[in-house]
């Protein structure tokens, strides 16, 4: 091979780096941009657009009333939208008052997801590459695991990107949100659990949920809201599978009632 035809094959391999690198800036998150105190957001990257115009960016739970008992887990959603957009980002923090990191995240869907450190050492939910791949608007899902009691407010922050698959980062369109938690002092909203006589799994449940119970004395088994309002009723058996498939994402509770109308048992359940 003579010297300009590799100077040319040395040029076209450093221009493939090039495009190969400004996409993964696109699509693989970076941490310690998530818009909390002390951090940018994802305007350290993404640039073009004023901060949350043309789509939006939401975190919700299923916390009761963003409400968070210590020790629990929780899952967690994050939306990112924007019409005519076909690929997402987002990075996402939780933090006490004293802007310190609160509970621990957990990845759920790996391929969409990870953790990474941010310089200042807080843990950050961040997209993978691809991971944010879809039309107009994408949600992440993972969990978090609440702190330990005495911890009192924690707030969630996000940014969040929107981009076209441009190979550039210029002209994404980028936002911020947050969510704040308060802690539950005791469990007053929690119904009694008797969990010697009633059990549930899988907890999360997507589709299907199975009950086993040794009650002999049961009339229905009743799903309920986190504010106590029936969403299903099914008549108990020693087994039984109940469809969860159409309830939305949150906390549950399956209730043991008795042919008299006692809640005899109780055990609650998250739907994914």
């Amino acid at each position: 091979m003579n010297q300009s035809r590799t100077l040319f094959v040395f040029a076209a391999f450093c221009l493939f780096l090039i495009m190969t690198s400004a996409d993964i800036l696109k699509k693989v998150g970076k941490s310690g941009n998530t818009g909390s105190p002390g951090e940018n957001n994802c305007t350290e990257c993404h640039t073009g657009s004023p901060v949350n115009t043309a789509g939006m960016m939401s975190i919700t739970s299923d916390i009761p009333n963003n409400q968070y008992t210590p020790g629990q887990i929780y899952n967690i959603a994050v939306t990112v939208a924007s019409e005519g957009k076909t690929i997402f980002g987002l990075g996402i923090e939780a933090l006490k008052t004293s802007n310190t990191s609160a509970g621990t995240f957990i990845i759920t869907n790996s391929a969409e997801t990870q953790i990474l450190n941010a310089p200042n050492g807080r843990p950050n939910v961040t997209h993978k590459l691809n991971g944010g791949t879809a039309t107009n608007s994408k949600t992440f899902t993972f969990q978090w695991t609440a702190p330990v009691a005495g911890t009192g407010n924690v707030t969630f922050y996000g940014s969040g990107v929107a981009g076209n698959s441009s190979n550039s980062n210029n002209g994404d369109l980028v936002y911020t949100t947050n969510m704040v938690l308060t802690e539950q002092i005791g469990n007053a909203i929690d119904p009694a659990f008797n969990t010697d006589n009633i059990r549930i799994y899988p907890s999360p449940a997507s589709d299907w949920i199975n009950v086993e119970t040794s009650l002999y004395n049961l009339e229905t088994l009743n799903i309920t809201d986190i504010n106590g309002k029936t969403v299903a009723t099914y008549k108990a058996q020693a087994m039984t599978s109940l469809f969860v498939k159409s309830l939305p994402m949150g906390l549950y509770y399956i209730q043991a009632v008795t042919q008299s109308g006692d809640i005899i048992a109780s055990q609650k359940f998250v739907k994914k």
